[in-house]
């Protein structure tokens, strides 16, 4: 028998949001990052610069090399194109060069990244080592 006066807790529902409208977004940013952590939350504080619902920018850290970027960067925009339904209308890659001079074979895979960056038309930003 219940007590007078008393309501059991019930356990709090999940709460679900409704998925963003990304179609609505004005201009649709991708970019994709050498670092996983870093800088991939380096590039999220940008988003709070531009009104709302005018900038939707993915950071995405890849962990790879320069090449790696630039394939992960092909895939990223694939997958965020057919999700929103639309173009995405700007994607940067961001990687570091790391003594790509040097070596012959990174010096190579440095320059199918390029190739490959220009060929996808996107966006491209590397760092030398002393940077």
């Amino acid at each position: 028998m219940a007590r007078k006066g008393k309501l059991d807790k019930k356990p709090a529902r999940d709460v679900t949001n409704r998925p963003e409208r990304l179609q609505r977004y004005k201009y649709i940013f991708l970019i994709v990052c050498e670092d996983q952590k870093t800088e991939p939350e380096y590039f999220s504080q940008f988003i709070n610069l531009f009104p709302p619902k005018t900038l939707y920018l993915k950071p995405i850290g890849a962990g790879r090399d320069s090449l790696g970027v630039v394939e992960r960067a092909v895939e990223e925009k694939a997958d965020l194109s057919k999700e929103i339904r639309k173009e995405v209308d700007c994607v940067w890659v961001v990687f570091d060069r790391d003594d790509a001079h040097l070596d012959k074979a990174k010096r190579e895979r440095f320059q199918d990244s390029l190739k490959m960056a220009k060929k996808n038309k996107f966006e491209i930003a590397y760092s030398n080592e002393v940077f």
